[in-house]
């Protein structure tokens, strides 16, 4: 069902899965099985509802054949996750020693760097200067 899906999801969503344990026989219904689940998108508040919406795929399908099924999350990731701590360590260190001053070009350059995060709030602050 989660492949039915698919259609029915934001264009930058990747669903990927894998039959960990399915069974010994092909004609058989298993006393066991098991599916991993990768499912990714660039947004972590859509990501969240899609996880849930594969989640209800599986228990529909439990429900349907009369089994029941468990869930485990093993782990998650952020795309882009700021360390703001050191973020601060390390401007004031850089302003301890002289701080850094950059060219226009390579002020340039980190901005369209900038625009691939996104609408998220990366850190950037005012402490680089442009260097004429």
């Amino acid at each position: 069902m989660v492949n039915l899906m698919r259609e029915h999801v934001p264009p930058e969503t990747r669903i990927h899965y894998v039959i960990t344990r399915g069974g010994a026989a092909p004609n058989i219904v298993p006393e066991f099985a098991e599916v991993y689940y990768y499912v990714q998108h660039p947004d972590m508040t859509l990501l969240e509802g899609l996880w849930e919406r594969v989640v209800a795929t599986s228990e529909g399908a439990a429900l349907g054949t009369g089994t029941r099924v468990e869930h485990e999350v093993i782990h998650g990731n952020f795309n882009v996750l700021p360390n703001e701590t050191l973020s601060h360590v390390m401007d004031n260190s850089l302003q301890a020693v002289g701080g850094v001053l950059y060219s226009a070009a390579e002020r340039a350059f980190a901005d369209s760097l900038r625009t691939t995060f996104g609408d998220i709030d990366v850190g950037l602050g005012a402490a680089a200067e442009v260097q004429p």
